[in-house]
């Protein structure tokens, strides 16, 4: 026969009382925050996933930071190529330079000249805009002005005469501004060096729409250099003695196919820029995608159903009175209460 004491008794309530005290506001807290744990001790596996997910979407949320920032500086490159194509090379370039071509047009050579000079700077100038405090076409040198005048006339790209470039040259200057987007973004184990295929070549180097070098008869490639030669020749004409004191008409002729080449390879590489910019869009979609599915899984690991949460808090709060109640029956009285 066992025998139950009165203290005995009296620690096992307590112990109980205690225990649904801690249950009473374990529930309350759950429905506080919603969270079925508050500590990593409480769940560590569940921890540990929210974790890995959340580390997850912290990535994910600097990718698509990335990705807009990108798609941002294509789309105004994009718009400034767009109206150096169609209102400086076009209206000041082409134009002119075919009116020039014809012998009808003669006497007013000059015009068209400081037309064309004109439209070569506005190029340059246009070349050297800025997307927030970064040079746009200056390659992987975003603080630096890309296309500057030397002292001569020559028109420079980050320090070197556009029409002396040769190929190497150009491998030089054609460098990469790497940015992870969502791609794997992964160092070479071996080497140590950015997988290329894991990042996305953000830089944007101006020679690609200009153009560079110049052909086997000399001429220019690129067309500031090719408007402004042809404006100084077409300025260079005599009204008076119909001599070409500048260059000649045969080199004035070239040059307006050149410019033709020149028109045909920015369109090109215009076209180029809007379908990354295609491509960049497209990826900031799926980037969209996957955080709202990670967002999706960290409420299942994280989040509590409410209406089982106030569920559990009612029977929390029924077991915690009912525990009081009981308390009344088993706590003995003491004097005071009998004086009462």
């Amino acid at each position: 026969m066992i025998r139950v004491t009165t203290n005995g008794m009296l620690r096992n309530y307590k112990s109980s009382l205690m225990n649904s005290t801690k249950h009473l506001n374990d529930a309350f807290t759950t429905v506080l925050t919603g969270r079925k744990f508050n500590a990593y001790a409480e769940d560590p596996a569940a921890a540990t996933q929210a974790f890995r997910l959340r580390r997850s979407l912290s990535s994910t949320a600097k990718q698509m930071d990335n990705n807009d920032a990108v798609v941002k500086k294509f789309s105004t490159a994009w718009d400034i190529i767009g109206d150096i194509k169609n209102d400086i090379v076009e209206e000041m370039g082409r134009i002119p330079a075919l009116e020039g071509s014809s012998e009808t047009n003669l006497s007013v050579l000059p015009e068209l000249g400081k037309v064309l000079i004109s439209g070569a700077e506005s190029i340059v100038q246009d070349m050297n805009a800025q997307y927030g405090d970064n040079f746009i076409f200056g390659g992987a040198d975003t603080l630096n002005v890309p296309f500057t005048w030397s002292k001569d006339g020559k028109l420079l790209y980050r320090g070197m005469a556009v029409d002396e470039i040769k190929q190497e040259d150009y491998d030089d200057l054609d460098d990469s501004l790497y940015v992870d987007i969502g791609l794997g973004f992964q160092e070479n184990t071996v080497s140590g060096e950015l997988i290329s295929s894991s990042a996305y070549d953000s830089a944007l180097n101006g020679l690609d729409f200009l153009g560079y070098g110049t052909d086997d008869d000399g001429l220019p490639n690129n067309v500031v250099s090719i408007m402004k030669r042809l404006g100084e020749i077409f300025q260079g004409y005599d009204l008076d003695s119909g001599t070409w004191t500048v260059g000649s008409q045969e080199e004035a002729e070239a040059l307006v196919g050149k410019l033709e080449d020149a028109s045909d390879n920015m369109i090109e590489e215009w076209t180029k820029l809007d379908a990354d910019t295609t491509y960049l869009n497209t990826n900031l979609n799926r980037l969209n995608t996957t955080k709202y599915n990670l967002n999706e899984q960290i409420v299942n690991v994280e989040d509590v159903d409410l209406a089982d949460a106030i569920m559990e808090l009612v029977w929390a709060q029924q077991s915690y009175n009912a525990a009081l109640q009981a308390g009344t029956s088993i706590i003995p009285q003491t004097l005071m209460d009998y004086l009462n």
